[in-house]
């Protein structure tokens, strides 16, 4: 039986180096497994950060094994699971978690 896919927005396969900087805490580094232009998954990283939890996300962006750019990108954890995390990619800062969003609706 094919399973129904509820993303809006398609995800691509991917094997990307991204760090991890909750605020107060020191970066850690963990892959992206895929991606699509809202959201990505971190595959090892389960971290004690509730759901709706914000953090930054560095991209670290290589070519031939040398680094080229790195990209910044704040994220709301989304959901947690065993094998790591998904998370909602945002351009700026989000002023207050998803949970607290919907709240106040």
């Amino acid at each position: 039986m094919e399973r129904l896919e509820r993303r809006v927005y398609a995800r691509q396969g991917i094997d990307l180096k991204v760090y991890v900087s909750p605020e107060g805490h020191p970066a850690e580094r963990y892959k992206a497994t895929n991606i699509s232009s809202r959201g990505l998954f971190l595959e090892g990283w389960s971290p004690a950060l509730p759901r709706g939890a914000v953090t930054l996300l560095v991209f670290a962006l290589e070519l031939g094994g040398n680094l080229v750019k790195l990209r910044r990108r704040w994220a709301m954890v989304a959901h947690v699971t065993q094998s790591g995390s998904g998370l909602l990619l945002y351009r700026e800062k989000p002023e207050r978690s998803r949970k607290e969003q919907l709240r106040s609706m």
